[in-house]
Order: C-alpha cells, then sequence, then structure tokens
C-alpha cells in the first residue's frame, strides 16, 4: 500500500518478551514517539549503512520440467499447510492476511498443476 505522498505502508508483526515490550513503550513514552515512526527510522538507518546492493538477475522463465513444477506445488501445498496450521491455532485471532494469501497459494497451485499437465500431456 502507499501512501500519498508515495510511501510504502508495510503492515507487520513483532514479536517481543514482555520485558522487551515494557522497554519498548518506555522508550516511546520518553523520545515521543509512536511504534511505526520508531520503526520507519530503525529501517531507514539500516539500509543506510547498507552497502549498495546490485540488482538481482531477473528471474528464470517459468519452470517447464515436470520434476521443478512437481517441487514448486510441493513447496506451494508445505506452505499452505503450515498457515492453515497457524490459522486453526489462532482461531479467530488469525490475521486477515493469512485467509488472502492462503488463497494466493491455493491459485498457484492450481496454475502450477495446469502448467504441469501442460508439461506431460497425458496418453
Amino acid at each position: 500500500m502507499t501512501t500519498n505522498d508515495g510511501r510504502f505502508v508495510i503492515p507487520t508483526r513483532i514479536y517481543l518478551t514482555a520485558a522487551q515490550r515494557s522497554q519498548l513503550e518506555l522508550l516511546l513514552r520518553q523520545q515521543e514517539h509512536d511504534l511505526p515512526e520508531l520503526l520507519s527510522e530503525l529501517v531507514v538507518a539500516l539500509l543506510a549503512q547498507q552497502p549498495p546492493l546490485a540488482e538481482t538477475e531477473p528471474a528464470p522463465p517459468p519452470a517447464t520440467d515436470p520434476a521443478a513444477l512437481q517441487q514448486q506445488i510441493a513447496q506451494r501445498r508445505a506452505e499452505m499447510r503450515r498457515l492453515q496450521a497457524r490459522a486453526v491455532q489462532g482461531g479467530e485471532t488469525a490475521p486477515a492476511w493469512v485467509q488472502h494469501y492462503l488463497a494466493e497459494l491455493a491459485q498457484e497451485v492450481q496454475q502450477l498443476e495446469a502448467e504441469l499437465r501442460r508439461a506431460v500431456p497425458s496418453g
């Protein structure tokens, strides 16, 4: 999602212990920051310290090798099982993005299966 001034908004979760959370809340009060502002400053500072990154090579074309397609399908299904378990564990408190991502993965699996059928014609 992009704001009116062209900045990206990235929803995320932060996993902290109770002590770390208390320390963070105190820091935010003392520095008169809100959490998104502090996290943005930290990320900007971290990125500024990084050496320039070269563009990575473009992604290879979609695999037409049946073994590679089967491997991709297996990876997507494993990810789906992991997320489904997370959604069940979270119950009603599970984040909404999980269901959206599961739907995207299911669609990818269908597309890969269709590609696999074209790569290995039956009969």
